[in-house]
């Protein structure tokens, strides 16, 4: 059973994942890896809060922002990175942010509890304005965003699709905001398994080294 489990590419794999990119890129990629590997079972959840992976029985999560040291395996998969969006009706009401501080008279779309850091010069500079709406979830500030009510900072592949169809623009291209990883994380047990190794080479290969979501992001004219 033990050299099978290191060998071949079957049995269970109990996952957890970040909720929106779950259901947005995850998923799919999870159905393309179950075509291909028939004997795997995959039992996932989709949730934004951080599992015990050894306590919970999980073999893999995916997870977005800084790993804590601890005894996990992690392995990067690509970056996630956060743009400043609004749509363009607020914009023509409100006017457009030249700086960071500009955003102390906006109104606000805020995804609690992280705070708005920018790279201004050498420093970062922390940015607070008019909070309009405090969520823990990326699908309704997006919406909110483009229904116009304020300016929110987004992870890219969560804005892509509102940017490419013009419903939100991108502000304050010139300073940058902290970025993201995109991990996935084992414990040290797990990450041994040849159905494990299989799905991670596979999520790097799919969504590494440079995400799919991005291009608009980075052009100039998007």
């Amino acid at each position: 059973v033990v050299a099978d489990a290191v060998t071949q590419v079957a049995g269970p794999i109990r996952l957890s994942a970040p909720l929106t990119f779950g259901v947005i890129h995850l998923a799919p990629a999870l159905t393309d890896f179950a075509a291909l590997h028939p004997k795997v079972e995959l039992d996932v959840d989709f949730e934004d809060r951080t599992v015990d992976l050894a306590g919970g029985g999980y073999d893999l999560a995916v997870r977005i922002g800084s790993l804590a040291d601890s005894s996990l395996i992690a392995r990067h998969i690509a970056p996630v990175r956060k743009v400043v969006v609004a749509s363009p009706s607020y914009l023509d009401r409100r006017g457009r942010p030249a700086t960071p501080s500009d955003l102390g008279g906006h109104d606000i779309l805020h995804y609690a509890p992280e705070p708005w850091r920018f790279r201004v010069g050498r420093k970062w500079e922390t940015v607070r304005g008019n909070v309009r709406l405090r969520t823990n979830n990326g699908d309704l500030l997006r919406i909110a965003a483009a229904a116009g009510l304020g300016v929110c900072i987004l992870p890219s592949f969560i804005a892509s699709p509102g940017i490419e169809s013009g419903e939100l623009d991108v502000l304050l291209r010139d300073f940058p905001l902290e970025e993201a990883g995109l991990h996935a994380v084992m414990p040290p047990g797990r990450a041994a398994t040849a159905r494990v190794r299989a799905l991670v080479d596979f999520l790097v290969a799919r969504f590494g080294p440079e995400p799919a979501w991005d291009p608009c992001w980075l052009a100039a004219d998007c």
